[in-house]
């Protein structure tokens, strides 16, 4: 799936070519976590991992293998239309659906697709996902892929809207991992991400880009690895 094919302005890095869910950065395995000056450690959901995005007129939700996710949750699709005037803009994020104490429930989340049209509608309703976002690619036509890490997320907080949406900035924390993977485990998160402050987005498997997982997100691996659908998303 093409998200962004084409780009406008002058004096900026613009995108050569299409961005995809073949682009896509992953987390290597850390065994531990750690805290270490230069680092910023984020919160992991439970979900559905995506490029989301809105351009050629229309938002997009595409999963990282390459299905299009906008047809089982069309209340994403509804709140993409916001971006509308930011586009071209490409983010990475997670799809979840939350508790009433913001916990992902994953469950919740793979019977979506399986549900028929009129209760997938009832669905977006009754139980709707959220978009957690985690950076930003590309807004406007310029790719910000090779900026660092912390300069990304500024203009990530711009791009997204002030109210509260369904679509957010996942809070990123300076340093101090160890405590935040402690928190995560208090609330049976999946884990904590761990990133180089100064790295660039790099798809595939890079240097600084890890992933520590908890107990709870531990147990929800092996739970995974028997999902029928997991071949598609």
């Amino acid at each position: 799936k093409e998200i962004l094919t084409w780009v406008t302005g002058r004096g900026r890095t613009q995108v050569q070519r299409p961005i995809t869910h073949q682009d896509l950065a992953m987390l290597k395995l850390a065994r531990e976590p750690f805290s270490r000056a230069g680092w910023i450690f984020e919160l992991k959901y439970d979900g559905f991992r995506v490029l989301a995005g809105y351009s050629q007129g229309k938002p997009q939700l595409i999963s990282r293998l390459g299905t299009d996710l906008l047809p089982f949750f069309p209340e994403i699709g509804r709140e993409l239309q916001i971006l509308g005037d930011k586009a071209p803009i490409m983010l990475d994020g997670e799809l979840v659906i939350l508790d009433k104490n913001e916990r992902p429930q994953r469950d919740r989340l793979r019977r979506r697709p399986s549900l028929r049209r009129a209760d997938i509608e009832h669905a977006s309703r009754t139980e709707p996902a959220v978009l957690a976002i985690y950076d930003l690619l590309a807004v406007g036509g310029e790719d910000i892929r090779a900026k660092p890490l912390v300069e990304r997320k500024d203009p990530l907080d711009k791009s997204l809207p002030s109210k509260p949406t369904r679509i957010f900035a996942v809070k990123h924390h300076q340093e101090n991992g160890e405590a935040l993977c402690k928190l995560a485990d208090m609330q049976k998160m999946e884990g904590i991400s761990a990133k180089s402050a100064q790295s660039s987005y790099c798809g595939g498997y890079a240097s600084g880009w890890l992933k520590i997982r908890t107990a709870h997100g531990r147990a929800a691996d092996a739970e995974r690895k028997k999902w029928t659908l997991s071949a598609i998303w």
